[in-house]
This record gives structure tokens, sequence and C-alpha cells, in this order.
């Protein structure tokens, strides 16, 4: 009898995956309060893996070893609303905690473009929350609401992956470009998503997480009403500034989507480019530019990316829904201004 309980135990034993705890120290490394890599110390490891607790597909990521140091970084950072553990090939399972870290519920921060008034065939907007979101899919939380409540089907251009920003503290949404553009098959059959002068709301749910799985504090609400649609390309012009202190100032026609235009301007002088700062006014409409030294006497060119667009995405070459031709092609990337301080 003794014998066969001893076996029991044994069977037991060799069947059952091992765990271990102490043997290894786990250390994270974070940046952008992102948790992007595992740092496992300790016994050596046969051929690691990285995996969600009770699945059985490994997760992609990078592993690498040097010396009793063991390196995981998983293509999508680790998520608070997930379970991992590290298996090997000899069985070992090694629970993972992820690093406590104490962050309220998120909110949404700003929406962009944050007007009262849009154009009925606005391309897509901007939600930037106060701290970094979850891996979830957030379609099944945004959702447009017209003036009588009923939420819009397919009025969203579904990404997989979800357009986040490198932080992941930014998404952005496209209306279905396929109901915008005219005289294409889905316009045809459902319609421009927005009508002129209906009021919608863009309505934002609590369900939404935040990297460490906190629902929003609040749901939000951005209203609006559709204006006519915008079939015109947007112009610019540049004023020089009016002293050595003052900015020189970049002057749209109409609004535009500010995160096609920041990052998208140049100032040079003397065949140099100079580091600048940019703001931008609440129509989205003029940029002031502050070199980040003072201004001197002389030329300068300012350059501006030809692809900056409008709400409705027209640029400062073609509109959205114009078929591109060969000349525009071949046109020049950058606009160039110039100016003189004297």
């Amino acid at each position: 009898m003794k014998d066969k309980i001893l076996f029991i135990l044994l069977s037991i034993f060799l069947i059952c995956p091992k765990q271990i705890r102490a043997q290894h120290e786990l250390d994270w490394v974070i940046e952008d309060e992102k948790i992007i890599r595992l740092i496992l110390t300790g016994d050596e490891l046969q051929q690691p893996q990285l995996y969600l607790k009770d699945q059985n597909q490994a997760l992609l990521c990078r592993i690498s070893q040097r010396n009793n140091e063991w390196s995981f970084r998983p293509a999508i950072p680790f998520q608070y609303t997930n379970t991992y553990e590290v298996r090997t090939k000899d069985s070992l399972i090694i629970p993972l905690k992820l690093p406590y870290m104490d962050r309220p519920q998120p909110m949404v921060k700003h929406f962009t473009p944050p007007l009262d008034t849009l154009p009925a065939n606005l391309l897509k907007f901007h939600i930037i929350f106060d701290q970094p979101m979850s891996e979830q899919d957030p379609y099944p939380h945004i959702h447009l609401v017209d003036q009588e409540g009923d939420s819009l089907n397919r009025a969203f251009l579904i990404q997989h992956p979800p357009l986040w920003n490198r932080l992941h503290d930014e998404l952005t949404i496209w209306l279905d470009p396929g109901r915008i553009k005219r005289e294409l098959n889905l316009n045809q059959a459902f319609g421009n998503p927005l009508q002129e002068g209906i009021s919608y709301h863009v309505h934002i749910g609590k369900g939404l997480r935040s990297a460490q799985g906190k629902e929003l504090q609040e749901a939000y609400i951005k209203t609006f009403i559709a204006a006519a649609a915008d079939r015109q390309r947007p112009e610019v012009t540049v004023s020089p500034p009016k002293s050595f202190q003052d900015p020189a100032i970049l002057q749209f026609s109409e609004s535009m989507d500010p995160n096609t235009v920041s990052g998208r301007i140049d100032l040079w002088k003397d065949g140099n480019k100079a580091k600048l700062n940019l703001t931008v006014n609440q129509q989205y409409d003029e940029w002031k530019i502050y070199p980040n030294e003072s201004w001197a006497k002389g030329k300068y060119e300012l350059r501006l990316w030809k692809g900056v667009e409008d709400l409705a995405g027209n640029n400062l070459f073609r509109l959205f829904d114009q078929e591109k031709r060969e000349e525009q092609e071949l046109a020049e990337e950058w606009v160039i201004m110039q100016f003189e301080i004297e």
C-alpha cells in the first residue's frame, strides 16, 4: 500500500508542470508609463517562452540571454488586464506579477477638432487621454449618435490595429472614406455618414480602459453640428515677425487637422535648418512660429509639407475625393515661402 501511494505521488510530480518562484528575480523596464520588458535573473532556463495564462500559443516576443539574465520584450507591451507566465521546455512555470503603478481612472483630456461646427465630410478626429490606454479593441466603446439618439452603423473605418500614437494616449478615428468619397460604391449605397444641418454626438463609453485596466472615470460626449461639405483646397500665407520678439505667423484659409501640420513645418536660414516652437489657435487655422534662438536679420525660408490637410482631408494640391493627376504627383513635396527680416 505504501509503495502504491509513493507511485501515485511520483506520477503526479512527473505529469504536473512544476512551478518556480524563488530561483528567479523579476525586474521590469518601464518607458512612457508602459511596461515594455521583463528581465529574469537566476537559474538557467531551457528555451523559455512568454505566455498568457491558460493559453497554449506563445506570445510574439524578443527573447535574449546574457549570462544568467533573460530578457523578454513582447511585441505588444505588458497589459494589466492580462495574466502572464514564462514556461520552459522542461515544464517550469514562472508566474509573473506586474509592478504596481497607482494611477487614477483615465479621462478624455482633449478632443480634436474641438469646434462646435464641423464639415459634413469630416474625415477623422483624435481622442487624447490623460494616460496610456490598453490594447483592447476601442471601437465597441466609441459611437456616432445622431440628434434622434440613434447610433449610426458603419460610420467609422474599423482599423486593426487601431491608430494609436507611440505613447498610446492618442487615438485617431476615421470616418469611412468609402462613404465620404463621391461616386464610390459605399457612398452610393449608404451615403455620407454626416448630413448637413444635423447635430451629432461622439460618445466614448466608460468601458474603454487604461493600460492598468481601469475604466474611464466617466463617459465623454462631444457634440457638434454638421455644416456644408468642404470641397475647397486650403490656402496658406506667411507673415514675417513684426519684431525680433514676435512670431512669424502661418495663416490658413480654414481650420486644419493639427496632426498633419505639426512636425511638417521647417524653418531655414542661410542653408541651415533652425529649431523652432509652434503654437496654434483654437480654430486651428493659425500657427505661430518662434525660433529657439532670437530672430536675426536676413532671409528665411519657411517650408510646409504639401500634404497638410484640412478637416475634410483636402490638402494644398488636391481635394480628398479627387483623383490624383500626373502633374500633382510630380509637384514638389514642400511649399516654400520666403520672408526677410531687416
